[in-house]
């Protein structure tokens, strides 16, 4: 079972040699004979046929899809997709049947607990290639590792690779109770930084605090809390006519930014001089096209715009940031907060829920019946 962008042509279908079982799929559907993205209401649920195995692939039956906002970008058509296409981009099961490579290179077997970070995980099963496969420890449980891979690596990506936070640095983590978030305050605490969070509501401001945040304020609320906690004094001083950056001035060193267009503005404003803001996500729209000299006027800003798969080029980052992920878990340093559980037939309901901001932590769609 699958989400799938469209319906795949019977004529290509009858070209293909053989094909396992029938699967149910979810996908967008076809709209007066043009494939389509768009809102929730294009999810649908239907049987397709799968092809077989190429050697090196490895066919997973799946417990868990995670939901990832990603998915809803792929799904608009933010983030376009060639149609039609399967949504979801991690998922977790149980291997099923394993070619003769993925069993002498990559040691799979049948009956293997594996994750893995794929497009195509909204399904029953899945074909993935045996080198995006990850193995569960055992310590770990099937929901929990379904749970924590993307963004688990999101967090080990933004913190230990885009701008490697250091002992006693202070950040600011945007939407901190929600499942990236979370994940980014604890990975932040690992590393012994100090965090400020940023929440909608008080009761999220709680769940931040609860996790390990420093501090945990409103939006509206950050450029206060961020010159307190620093020490610091307005970000900008308008002297003959011009602003200009006071030297002295105190801020965080890194701004992680997931929300985007309402919060880009004040992640800018509360870096300290060449400070970095990254804005890896666009919950709220993405950031509008940005003009050089508030950079400069800033304090020389750094900004980036990372994406998970420019940070897993290999099998050996893959691993590297899997593994750590998965050996916090089991020692009790990261918790990983499941929200809801869907099934597949509601994926339409789950969308609209993550697309609502309401979220306290991961969301996972039950792929097994």
């Amino acid at each position: 079972m699958s989400a799938k962008l469209n319906n795949l042509n019977d004529e290509q279908n009858k070209a293909k040699e053989k094909f396992l079982n029938l699967f149910v799929k979810v996908f967008c559907y076809l709209k007066e004979k043009k494939q389509e993205s768009g809102t929730s209401n294009v999810l649908k649920y239907e049987s397709v046929k799968f092809p077989e195995l190429v050697d090196g692939q490895v066919l997973i039956e799946n417990e868990f899809a995670g939901l990832n906002f990603i998915d809803t970008y792929h799904r608009s058509g933010l983030y376009p997709l060639p149609l039609p296409q399967t949504l979801g981009v991690e998922g977790c099961g149980t291997v099923a049947q394993v070619t003769p490579k993925a069993k002498s290179q990559y040691k799979l077997k049948e009956g293997d607990k594996v994750a893995y970070y794929d497009i195509g995980s909204y399904s029953q099963h899945k074909i993935v290639n045996a080198e995006k496969t990850v193995p569960i420890p055992s310590k770990i449980s099937m929901d929990v590792a379904g749970a924590s891979l993307v963004q688990g690596m999101t967090a080990h990506y933004l913190m230990r690779s885009t701008y490697p936070l250091q002992k006693g640095e202070w950040c600011v983590v945007h939407a901190a109770a929600g499942g990236v978030g979370q994940c980014l305050v604890q990975v932040a605490k690992i590393l012994q930084a100090k965090v400020i969070a940023t929440t909608s509501t008080p009761e999220k401001a709680q769940v931040a605090l609860q996790i390990g945040a420093d501090h945990a304020v409103h939006y509206n609320d950050l450029k206060k809390a961020v010159k307190t906690a620093t020490n610091g004094i307005s970000p900008y001083i308008f002297l003959f006519f011009c602003k200009y950056v006071e030297r002295n001035r105190q801020g965080v060193s890194v701004v992680y930014d997931g929300v985007g267009a309402s919060t880009y503005s004040t992640s800018l404003e509360v870096l300290r001089v060449r400070g970095l803001a990254v804005f890896f996500g666009n919950a709220s729209g993405p950031v509008p096209p940005l003009d050089l000299l508030q950079l400069s006027r800033g304090g020389s800003l750094f900004v980036t715009r990372p994406m998970l798969a420019h940070y897993l080029r290999d099998r050996e980052e893959l691993l590297w940031r899997a593994q750590e992920i998965f050996e916090w878990i089991a020692n009790d340093q990261l918790k990983i907060k499941i929200d809801k559980i869907y099934s597949l037939q509601q994926v339409a309901q789950a969308h609209e829920y993550i697309e609502a901001g309401q979220t306290q932590g991961k969301i996972l769609l039950k792929c097994k019946q």
